[in-house]
């Protein structure tokens, strides 16, 4: 008796609902698992209509540059970002972090020691190369006296 009311509970009960894929995306897409994310947002236009198509495409040629990721020009290095950017406003994804790093982060390290050891020709050179791949950069700008851009 008890377990017959238990199992008409438990069917009564309404289903659980999980993630939607536009959700499912962008935590695949942190994660760095981008066929999951692909596939998921392929499912978002789908199920919500159309909802994900900026993000399919975005996601479709991120997809295509981290194939490529350990010898992106700048140009591509910027755009790689860009898309990170625009798929994850906030945080960006684990393959984006190490493009970052290599762009971004390690040329500024360099240009505040060039700058630290009086260098300040190599230390503006090394700031504008940051700001040909991610413009907003407000560390580069300071560097360079350009007021910030923000993002």
């Amino acid at each position: 008796m008890k377990l017959t009311l238990a199992l008409l509970l438990l069917a009564a009960a309404p289903p659980k609902k999980g993630p939607k894929p536009s959700e499912m995306a962008h935590l695949y897409f942190l994660a760095g698992d981008l066929p999951h994310a692909v596939e998921s947002a392929k499912k978002c236009n789908e199920l919500e209509g159309g909802k994900c198509k900026a993000m399919f495409k975005a996601l479709a040629e991120y997809q295509f540059l981290a194939s490529r990721a350990e010898r992106l020009t700048p140009a591509e290095a910027k755009q790689f970002i860009a898309y990170d950017r625009e798929i994850s406003k906030t945080v960006p994804a684990k393959l984006t972090e190490r493009v970052i790093a290599r762009y971004v982060t390690e040329p500024l390290d360099l240009a505040n020691r060039a700058a630290a050891a009086g260098d300040r020709e190599q230390a503006l050179g090394l700031a504008k190369a940051v700001l040909d791949v991610d413009p907003t950069n407000a560390d580069a700008r300071a560097m360079l006296g350009l007021p910030d851009a923000g993002r």
